[in-house]
């Protein structure tokens, strides 16, 4: 329920979604949706990048790109 990668931080925030309350049903209907969402129109690599990476500006906007996607 509490992660310490921005990447998710970020997308949580953007996607409206409070970080104590992710269950099963968060992960499987708001959260891998929107990040199988690149690989199927996309890069994937952006998604991989919000998962891994530790810059919090890039990780915002990597959320913002795939929150509109």
């Amino acid at each position: 329920k509490n992660t310490q990668r921005i990447g998710l931080q970020e997308l949580f925030k953007i996607a409206g979604i409070q970080e104590n309350e992710v269950d099963e049903e968060t992960v499987g209907f708001q959260i891998a949706p929107r990040l199988n969402a690149l690989g199927r129109l996309d890069d994937p690599n952006p998604a991989i990048e919000l998962l891994t990476g530790f810059d919090e500006e890039e990780a915002r906007d990597i959320a913002l790109m795939i929150n509109h996607k």
